[in-house]
C-alpha cells in the first residue's frame, strides 16, 4: 500500500484508540502515521521538485498535514507518558516541555533549511504560539516557545536555500 493511504487509514485508527484511551497504541497508530507521511513527503519531492499544478494541490496540504502529524506526535507521546505517571527521571514537567520544544524546534529547522517548506515550517510557528499564549502564566514555557517561533521565522526568512524550481507539465 502506498504511504499517504496508510497514513489515512492509521489516522482512523489513531481516533479509535485515542478517543477509547488506549494511549500507548495511539502512539503506535500516531508513528505508522508520522512514517507513512514522511514517506509520501520524500516520494513526492516536496521542496524539491515543484509541478504547477501540484504545489497547491499536493505538496502544501501534504507539509500542513505531516507539520501538525509532527507536532501531535510530541503531544501524544506526552499524553501517554502523562496518563502512566511517569516520574520524568526527575525533571519537572515545565522542564520536560521545554526541551521537547528545542527538539520540535530542532526538527522543524532541519526541515526548514534542507526543504525551505513554508507550509510545514509555519504549522510550528503556529503551534509555538499558541503554546506561548496557553502558558503565558509559564515562563520557562512560554519563552522557549516563543523563541522556536523566533527561531523558525527567522529560518524562513533567511534560508540559504535556493527557489525550488517549478517544472512545467
Amino acid at each position: 500500500m502506498s504511504p499517504y493511504p496508510t497514513a489515512c487509514i492509521a489516522q482512523i485508527v489513531w481516533v479509535y484508540l485515542f478517543t477509547m484511551s488506549l494511549f500507548w497504541l495511539s502512539v503506535v497508530a500516531m508513528l505508522v502515521i508520522l512514517l507513512s507521511l514522511i514517506g509520501a513527503y520524500l516520494q513526492l519531492g516536496v521542496g524539491i521538485k515543484v509541478l504547477r499544478d501540484r504545489q497547491w494541490l499536493a505538496h502544501i496540504p501534504l507539509s500542513i498535514y505531516l507539520g501538525w502529524i509532527s507536532v501531535a506526535t510530541v503531544v501524544n507521546v506526552a499524553s501517554a507518558l502523562y496518563i502512566s505517571n511517569w516520574d520524568g527521571w526527575g525533571i519537572s514537567s515545565t522542564n520536560w516541555t521545554a526541551i521537547m520544544l528545542v527538539v520540535a524546534t530542532a526538527i522543524a529547522s532541519i526541515v526548514t533549511i534542507q526543504r525551505s517548506d513554508i507550509a510545514f515550517t509555519c504549522v510550528f510557528i503556529w503551534a509555538f504560539i499558541a503554546i506561548a499564549i496557553r502558558h503565558l502564566n509559564n515562563p520557562i514555557i512560554s519563552i522557549a516557545a516563543v523563541l522556536g517561533a523566533i527561531v523558525l521565522g527567522t529560518l524562513l526568512v533567511f534560508s540559504s536555500k535556493k527557489p525550488v524550481k517549478s517544472i512545467a507539465d
